[in-house]
């Protein structure tokens, strides 16, 4: 059985002409500010070592090496960056910080029959294959339930299958809890004659709606009338069913195929993209420290809440040469706690949050003193560490 491929996927760096992936193999790939020949890259950063850490496969996963100054630190998601004491191994999906320099682990398939499909954008593995699945499906007659956390994209992803259909007809929405008649149904069905019907949240549709909609879908698909039929809902169907909120016939005829969104923690190379489309070309660059806290969050409401960081960056960043975390930091604390530290020298935990006095003397002693070290251990910005500093009267700061 052939191994996976696995990849470093760039998502951010100083150095603008890095790949977009780093290849992973059997034997290190040394990465830092030097080359020395072999399995090796230069990274333009100028917090890197000249021979940072190697990287090596390891299973489905990779074995990290750091031989730097200033740390290797690793990122899961919902958690404070760690750093690598001596030797850790990383899994698909974690992202290590290097510098300024962001690498997410990814085992990712062959990209070369991607397909491109209007609003169902990104190159996790998950949407590529999402992707997939609805270029394989927009053309056929079965119906699909599209099922996701909400904020997954469920809605565009029924667009993206009536568009690449070729049907004449109308895509006709409804959510499950507008429609409260069952001749609304039989309304909406006419509506998408020749098109497609789409039902969001159809767990929420009257028992007399539901009863309708299973009699006119069988009486239409035995005169052949031409409706598609698309449903989404993002709650347990089974659950559904078996609380009788969901009839089960009905669950049948709506789900002869089915498809997935991925939730947004789970497409960490797609988090910085979507922020800069959203924030327009003209935005100012972000900050390291926002950089990990945006790929350190859980984003338990996905592209939406991302969407609403983006506006409060473009609000309050006004005038700024460079968007801090500062600016959005209590969006972006992350819920839960993490050990500091991996590899065989780990073993202390912290919390993350609003830091305590202790906090930043650990942090401050650790840095040796230097505000930009803290700052990037703290996920805060200087001007932030420097409030601290003063705030607990730790060193007189200049």
């Amino acid at each position: 059985m052939l191994s996976p491929r696995l990849v470093l996927r760039v998502l951010d760096a100083p150095d603008r002409d890095l790949p977009v992936e780093l290849p992973l193999r059997d034997e290190p790939l040394v990465i830092g500010r030097a080359t020395n020949g072999g399995r090796s890259i230069s990274i333009r950063d100028p917090r890197l070592s000249r021979w940072h850490l190697s990287v090596m496969r390891d299973g489905r996963g990779a074995r990290v090496r750091d031989a730097s100054t200033n740390g290797t630190f690793v990122l899961r998601q919902g958690a404070r960056a760690r750093r690598v004491r001596y030797e850790a191994v990383i899994a698909d999906g974690d992202v290590l910080r290097v510098g300024d320099t962001f690498l997410l682990l990814r085992e990712a398939p062959s990209t070369d029959d991607d397909v491109a499909i209007d609003g169902v954008l990104g190159r996790a593995p998950r949407i590529v294959a999402l992707r997939a699945a609805v270029d394989a499906l927009a053309a056929s007659r079965s119906s699909v339930l599209v099922t996701g956390e909400s904020g997954t994209g469920k809605s565009t992803v029924a667009r993206a299958l009536h568009a690449r259909s070729g049907r004449a007809g109308a895509f006709v929405a409804m959510r499950g809890s507008a429609v409260m008649a069952p001749s609304v149904v039989t309304a909406l069905i006419e509506q998408a004659r020749g098109g497609t019907l789409f039902l969001s949240d159809v767990d929420e549709l009257p028992s007399a709606v539901q009863s309708t909609l299973v009699h006119d879908s069988t009486r239409l698909a035995c005169i052949s009338v031409d409706v598609r039929l698309v449903a989404a809902s993002h709650r347990d169907l089974g659950r559904a069913i078996a609380d009788g909120r969901l009839r089960s016939d009905l669950h049948a005829q709506l789900s002869e195929r089915t498809l997935a969104t991925p939730p947004l923690r789970a497409r960490r190379e797609d988090i910085l993209p979507i922020l800069r489309h959203a924030l327009g070309a003209d935005a100012p660059p972000l900050a390291p420290s926002l950089v990990e806290a945006l790929l350190a969050h859980d984003w338990p409401f996905h592209v939406r809440e991302l969407l609403t960081v983006a506006t409060e960056l473009r609000v309050r960043g006004v005038g700024a040469t460079c968007l801090e975390l500062d600016l959005v930091a209590a969006r972006l604390d992350a819920p839960h706690a993490a050990t500091p530290s991996i590899g065989p020298a780990s073993g202390v935990r912290s919390k993350l949050g609003a830091p305590s006095r202790e906090d930043v003397e650990r942090a401050w002693r650790e840095a040796d003193g230097n505000v930009s070290e803290v700052a990037r251990r703290m996920r805060r910005s200087r001007r932030q560490v420097r409030r601290y500093l003063e705030q607990y009267g730790i060193t007189p700061v200049r």
